[in-house]
């Protein structure tokens, strides 16, 4: 059965949202609010499922699976996506545990089973096939830093400590955070232990001598 011009409509604007963000983007109803009612956003989104368009995940939870040429399979979904997703919908501020964050970061290289992130919401557990998402209570005060990407090389530092701090894992991480980032740091250096702070520095300073 053919749907309504206007869910029509609605079905190609979440589609094209869906293409700006990339594929491998987690999201869900809640990220498309701004385009339609609660029931027609659910609606449209069912209609993408069904012609294949995106991949349920979870109830409520979805993405726009990425696909392999190479391997000639859909990937796995991303689960840091996932959490932010979450965090979206849930209107949680997240932060990852130290072994996530050195994991986002390119420092450990291992597929992890678990991703486990500080929230300010609930201690919850959601199961992607043989991987979990964890989340974490924690006390507000220590969930909230200036953004998401200083919070993680905090965690990062914090999780390989003061003695496994080298000037390799300095110029990593200079190499791959923002400007942005780096600013974020500097405010949420009086957050930190002296030694992080030492190593914040360095960051920071690596950035300004290239």
């Amino acid at each position: 059965m053919a749907l309504p011009k206007g869910e029509r409509s609605l079905e190609q604007k979440i589609l094209a949202r869906l293409v700006r963000n990339g594929k491998g983007y987690v999201f869900s109803n809640h990220d498309f609010l701004d385009l339609g009612k609660d029931t027609s956003v659910a609606w449209s989104l069912m209609q993408l499922k069904r012609r294949g368009a995106i991949r349920q995940l979870q109830r409520g939870l979805y993405d726009y699976p990425k696909h392999s040429q190479l391997l000639r399979e859909t990937l796995a979904p991303d689960l840091y996506k996932a959490a932010q997703a979450l965090a979206r919908k849930f209107a949680w501020t997240i932060q990852p545990s130290g072994g996530t964050a050195l994991n986002a970061l390119g420092l450990d290289t291992q597929v992890p089973i678990r991703l486990v992130f500080l929230s300010n919401g609930p201690s919850r557990t959601y199961h992607f096939g043989n991987r979990d998402l964890r989340f974490v209570h924690v006390a507000t005060r220590k969930s909230q830093f200036s953004s998401p990407q200083s919070s993680l090389v905090i965690q990062a530092l914090t999780e390989l400590g003061k003695n496994r701090i080298t000037r390799s894992t300095i110029s990593q991480i200079a190499d791959t955070i923002t400007p942005a980032t780096r600013k974020a740091l500097a405010k949420d250096l009086v957050h930190t232990s002296e030694w992080c702070r030492h190593a914040i520095r360095q960051i920071i300073t690596e950035y300004d001598h290239e």
